[in-house]
């Protein structure tokens, strides 16, 4: 994308369109126990029901589906809801004011700089100067 390197991560997912990595890695994480859960497997889908439901807190499994119930404000007996709809409905519904349209402007430079669009206003290195500014400052 070509962005500045002291961007502020809080605009690398909205402008890549993407879950922050947390989130993603909850996403997942999330997935991988509702299989467990739903494994035909008696055995794993017994283990996995024992650690997040009985010994949650002393059960690494327990700990991770709490944490990703937590984070989106689920309650444990609803962890088959996790998804990343709802993961990117809870981190676009708390960012702040200022970079949602932030994140509109650099998206639309960076158009601009590729030809994608074209604005006769400003020249190569004036965008770059805007990104920029808008990017770290």
């Amino acid at each position: 994308m070509g962005l500045p390197y002291r961007t502020h991560n809080i605009l690398l997912a909205p402008l890549c369109n993407m879950l922050p990595l947390d989130y993603e890695l909850m996403c997942r994480c999330a997935k991988f126990m509702n299989n467990c859960l739903m494994s035909c497997n008696d055995v794993v889908s017994c283990v996995a029901r024992s650690g997040i439901f009985f010994q949650r807190m002393s059960s690494p499994i327990g700990r991770n589906a709490q944490r990703c119930c937590d984070t989106v404000g689920l309650s444990l007996s609803n962890l088959h809801a996790f998804n990343k709809q709802l993961a990117l409905q809870v981190v676009y519904s708390s960012l702040p004011d200022w970079v949602v349209p932030a994140v509109s402007i650099v998206h639309e430079l960076i158009q601009v700089r590729c030809n994608r669009k074209s604005l006769q206003l400003f020249s190569s290195d004036e965008l770059d100067f805007i990104i920029d500014c808008i990017c770290t400052g």
